[in-house]
């Protein structure tokens, strides 16, 4: 917790704000006319600033080391750049507001010292700006430095208006300073040239759980999953533990084609904007760690961002893009600004912590367990209206529902479940009821297999992406007795890799291939570009099915 300023600290500080106030320096000094105060009990250099000389914002500034310095002076340089970037530096500031700009702790200290205040810019208020954070009561040390820095300033402004060359320095890494020295036994005040060395590289912390990090480079990297990832500021203001508020920044990871929110956490401020986005990888392989799986391709927006998550990439093997257009995400935090303001709690979309991504909130676990089964059955999936064929021959308990058939027929088939789909058999369509249906379908998670007395050769109709309008014909091949050395639901052979989702539908797809495989075509490229890098449509990885139908059913498939 904060140690608090004593009575006589604050009595000294109100002290000289009432001195402050009387000189009113911001009337010959403008607020680049900088000077430097050394911390006796540091050491350390606190630059300070005196504001006010436009007439709109009267305060005495001290930001605290070398990064707060150079953090001012690119505000001064780079005007763009915007007066925001001093909420990312150290600095302590005594102004001079407006009533309804003082807090119930700055009254309660006032009706303490019996002090009252009446009139514009006549209150004093005194705050510590940390990285992260909103401005704020100070503590006791910076109490002490602030005490240190006014008096300082009460010395080398009226000195500064009957010269103004005091503060002109040959070097520009040099300042003008004050310094407690040792004379005769005693401390002193007394004017130093302080040079100011460039700031070092920051050490950034990088908390991560190797174990973690170990159990998500197992999983399967879904080879045409991309995350899209960003680090966005949230318009609602939170208190930390010591009562400090800051506005949240939330790592925000969604489906990059189908826009499903994956990853939603509020990051840590304490230390600054660098030290918030060290623990970004571990964050990401906390979440990802719950999944079935993981991406192939990250994209993000802003460099820092893609350094820290290409940090993992060695490990985990997937690619970091730089991109200024992140459709998904864009759309996704639109949403959580319109939640937000609505004052919802959650964003809508976004999955329980207990699914796994990308799976989607509509699914639900199938048990893969054999108890109680009395057949397998043998399916042949292929995709209607695609030459050469695509297909996958899958064993199926016949325990299992349509719902869990579902997640067979997607993991299988390598898509990602991101649109609406149904089964019809017999003239009986099924379906979801979680999903938006314009018509009425049966709940396909209440209705085994064995309920719809299937038989050889039997074809059922599986539709998936109503708009792409992707037609599966599911055929019962043959039904087979219970082999306990195997685990199911299983994958036993297959050929060809899946479409691309949102490609197109059958005839997208031909086009889409025909683009690929033509580097003179205009859209080469881009088209590329859109689906990863590569794409193979002859490859279909057996074992990794199977490690994903594994991941999906639990332990007991394989």
């Amino acid at each position: 917790m904060l140690t608090e300023p004593t009575l006589d600290q604050w009595k000294r500080l109100y002290e000289l704000a009432a001195e402050i106030k009387k000189l009113a320096p911001w009337g010959w000094m403008q607020e680049d006319d900088l000077f430097a105060v050394q911390n006796p009990d540091t050491g350390d250099n606190g630059f300070v600033s005196v504001m006010g000389a436009r007439g709109e914002h009267f305060a005495i500034s001290i930001y605290l080391g070398t990064e707060a310095l150079m953090g001012f002076w690119m505000m001064q340089e780079s005007p763009e750049v915007g007066v925001e970037i001093l909420l990312a530096f150290r600095q302590l500031q005594l102004s001079f507001d407006d009533r309804e700009h003082v807090e119930d702790e700055d009254r309660a200290v006032m009706n303490e010292l019996g002090l009252k205040f009446r009139g514009r810019n006549a209150w004093p208020i005194f705050r510590s700006f940390q990285p992260g954070f909103l401005p704020w009561l100070i503590d006791a040390d910076e109490a002490t430095f602030l005490i240190h820095a006014l008096e300082q300033t009460l010395n080398v402004a009226p000195r500064f208006n009957e010269n103004p060359d005091l503060l002109t320095m040959a070097d520009d890494m040099a300042y003008f300073g004050r310094a407690v020295r040792r004379e005769a036994g005693q401390q002193r005040w007394g004017d130093e040239t302080i040079v100011v060395q460039p700031p070092q590289p920051p050490s950034i912390p990088l908390p991560m759980d190797e174990a973690l990090l170990e159990a998500v480079a197992t999983k399967p990297k879904q080879r045409k999953f991309t995350l899209e990832l960003d680090a966005i500021g949230i318009e609602a203001i939170v208190v930390d533990e010591e009562g400090r508020p800051y506005f949240p920044t939330m790592l925000l990871g969604v489906d990059g084609k189908s826009g499903m929110v994956l990853i939603s956490e509020i990051l840590n401020p304490m230390g600054g904007p660098l030290t918030m986005l060290g623990t970004i990888p571990g964050t990401l392989i906390a979440k990802m760690a719950e999944w079935d799986r993981y991406p192939s391709t990250i994209d993000v927006r802003i460099e820092p961002l893609a350094n820290f998550v290409g940090l993992l990439s060695e490990a985990l093997g997937w690619k970091v893009r730089l991109k200024d257009d992140l459709k998904m995400l864009d759309l996704a935090a639109e949403a959580l600004a319109g939640w937000m303001d609505a004052g919802s709690p959650s964003l809508p979309g976004m999955p329980d912590d207990e699914e796994m991504a990308p799976a989607g909130p509509r699914h639900r676990s199938g048990s893969a367990s054999t108890a109680g089964v009395t057949r397998i059955i043998q399916f042949k999936i292929s995709l209607a209206e695609i030459r050469p064929p695509i297909w996958r021959r899958v064993l199926v308990p016949d325990t299992m529902t349509l719902g869990d058939l579902h997640n067979v027929i997607q993991v299988a088939m390598g898509w990602w479940d991101s649109h609406m789909h149904e089964f019809e058999v017999n003239g009986v369509t099924y379906g979801s009821l979680d999903d938006e249906s314009f018509y009425e379908v049966l709940d396909e998670w209440e209705t085994p297999l064995s309920s719809l007395a299937l038989r050889e050769k039997q074809r059922i109709k599986y539709s998936y992406d109503f708009g792409d309008d992707w037609q599966h014909n599911v055929v019962v091949e043959k039904f087979l007795p219970v082999d306990a050395s195997l685990n199911y639901p299983l994958c036993v052979a297959g050929k060809r890799a899946c479409p691309p989702e949102d490609c197109g539908g059958p005839w997208g797809y031909a086009e889409f291939l025909e683009t690929i495989g033509d580097p003179a075509d205009s859209n080469h490229e881009e088209m590329l570009e859109w689906v990863g890098g590569e794409f193979d449509p002859e490859e279909f990885d057996l074992e990794e099915t199977n490690e994903m139908l594994a991941d999906r059913f639990g332990e007991e498939a394989s």
